[in-house]
This record gives structure tokens, C-alpha cells and sequence, in this order.
């Protein structure tokens, strides 16, 4: 019978000494969640500190000390890495990333007055986090091509407004101003995110 050899990653669960190689890709995968898990809860204290008066001082501080890569990270799944929506899980029928949610927001028909209220906490929490990573994605560097670094620069503008737009459609409680808002938002990120880096 042929033996049955491990798989990489479970390679890292072997007794030190035999994991050698498999070592440097667990290291760095263990780099890189804490990197996210640090950027995460920079995110948090940003949005709670939206209205105070040294928010700038705050939002210049993270951005020096995160990769912007770890800060967008906070758009996607809690398991990857992200903040995910809600306090520990979503809600029932609230998908566990920010990204996620806006998209369903933006591209589905607008939320039941209801569902919008019992939700309004949550939505306004992710709304607020968005804000935050919107207003350090301005603090990092445009890309070094001078046509794309100029729709960096519309594009992280227009990311600032729509998500304080955002976040000003959840605190109404208005299922279609939240639904619009969200698709505006939306937007700006497909834009964003369409163009090639190299462009």
C-alpha cells in the first residue's frame, strides 16, 4: 500500500525538526494575519474616533504604521482576515464582510423598512468602518504612473464622500437612500479596483 504523503500545510503540525520547508510559508502566513488582525483594530479605533477633533493626527499615525494592503484587507471575510460585520458573527441573512454587504446593498432591491431598523446598528458600525479605511486610503501614495496616479486621486476623493454618504443613508433609516448610497459607493471601488495598476 503506497504511502500517503501530507499535504503542505499540514506539514506545519509536525514535530520541529521535520518541518523545515514548510516553516518560512507558515511563518509568513502567521505574519500576515497578525499584520491584518493590527490593521483591523486600527481600522476600529479610527471609526470610533470619526468626530474627534484629532482624527487627522489619528488617520496619519495608522496609515504609517499599517500596509495599505492590510488596511483594504478589513473589506473581506472575518475567517480571511477581514472585520466582518457584527460585534462576533452577522446577523441572520448578513453576510460577514463589509465588501459583501455594501454590494448586496447597492446592487439588490432595497431593504424592508423593517429589516433596515433591526439592522441599523450594524449597518451604521460597517458604514463607519468604511469610513475609516476611506479616509487612510488617501494617506497612502498614489501609483507611480501620473495618469493612473491622477484617478487614484479622484478615485480615493470620490471613496470619501460616498462613504460618508453611506453612512449618513444607514443613520437615516431610508431603505432606498441606503440602497443608492450603496450603489454609489460601490461604484467607486468597481472603478477603482478595474483600473490596472500599470495603466
Amino acid at each position: 500500500m503506497p504511502r500517503r504523503l501530507l499535504p503542505p500545510a499540514a506539514l506545519c503540525l509536525v514535530v520541529a525538526g521535520v518541518c523545515f520547508r514548510a516553516a518560512p510559508a507558515c511563518e509568513d502566513e502567521e505574519r500576515q494575519a497578525e499584520a491584518n488582525r493590527r490593521a483591523g483594530a486600527a481600522v476600529r479605533q479610527l471609526a470610533d474616533a470619526l468626530d474627534c477633533e484629532d482624527f487627522d493626527r489619528q488617520a496619519d499615525d495608522a496609515a504609517r504604521a499599517h500596509d495599505l494592503e492590510h488596511v483594504m484587507n478589513q473589506f473581506g471575510l472575518r475567517r480571511k482576515g477581514g472585520l466582518g460585520v457584527g460585534e462576533k458573527d452577522p446577523p441572520a441573512g448578513v453576510k460577514d464582510s463589509i465588501e459583501l454587504n455594501i454590494i448586496d446593498l447597492g446592487t439588490k432591491r432595497p431593504l424592508k423598512a423593517a429589516d433596515l431598523a433591526a439592522r441599523k446598528d450594524v449597518y451604521l458600525r460597517m458604514a463607519r468602518h468604511t469610513q475609516a479605511i476611506a479616509a487612510l486610503t488617501g494617506r497612502y501614495p498614489p501609483p507611480p504612473n501620473p495618469v493612473r496616479a491622477k484617478l487614484w486621486r479622484t478615485d480615493v476623493d470620490d471613496f470619501r464622500t460616498r462613504s460618508k454618504e453611506f453612512t449618513d443613508a444607514v443613520r437615516s433609516g431610508d431603505p432606498v437612500r441606503v440602497h443608492r448610497a450603496a450603489e454609489r459607493l460601490n461604484d467607486v471601488c468597481t472603478r477603482c479596483h478595474g483600473f490596472p495598476e500599470d495603466r
